[in-house]
């Protein structure tokens, strides 16, 4: 009988460190898993989205880390795919969203490389843009000044109205160095109606 008791005890003793080694497996594997999610989540840098209450709108040159060479920008901004595959790829640190698009920022040493999604995180449009001027450089320029003499001082900008046969917004848009986009509108006789500049 103290021989069957004993069997008895060792048995029911391995079965309770048995399962302490289940349980303490399954609570290290959900405490990875939810470490994994809010990495990944960080690398897709939410806080850094246009019209986040309570959050400062940062400039990427200061929110991008990684600096890429021309020929990496270049493959970014032949990108099709996902956000989630462009992010295994090519790591998300700067990620602007608003109402009206979301993007994605990279840069090289020249260039600024913007990939652009619709609402099911598919790419739709991606870029590369070579800055030339820092925004002060627009200072000069003021309302009443014609396109000819914006164009003449940035030949390189976007000036999309020229280019199509659809009626669009008389806009040309000029992305500078230190991370902002120039904006400036035209009225209908192409003289400048207003200035305005944005962070990338």
């Amino acid at each position: 009988m103290k021989s069957h008791k004993y069997i008895f005890v060792v048995i029911v003793g391995l079965v309770v460190l048995l399962l302490l080694v289940v349980f303490v497996g399954m609570r290290m594997t959900k405490e990875k898993m939810q470490g994994n999610n809010n990495a990944q989540k960080k690398d897709l840098a939410p806080s850094h989205e246009n019209g986040a209450k309570g959050v400062e709108r940062l400039n990427s040159k200061d929110v991008v880390t990684h600096v890429y060479r021309d020929d990496e920008l270049l493959e970014i901004a032949n990108y099709q795919g996902s956000l989630e595959d462009l992010n295994a790829r090519y790591p998300v640190e700067c990620l602007r969203q608003n109402n009206l698009e979301k993007y994605v920022v990279y840069y090289s040493d020249t260039m600024i490389g913007l990939v652009y999604f619709d609402e099911n995180d598919i790419s739709f449009l991606s870029r590369a843009i070579t800055p030339r001027f820092k925004s002060t450089e627009f200072d000069f320029l003021s309302s009443g000044d014609a396109l000819s003499t914006v164009i003449g001082f940035d030949p390189d900008g976007d000036y999309p109205f020229l280019h199509t046969g659809v009626r669009i917004i008389k806009q040309s848009m000029h992305y500078t160095t230190d991370g902002y986009v120039v904006l400036i509108q035209y009225d209908e006789d192409n003289v400048i109606a207003s200035i305005s500049k944005k962070l990338i």
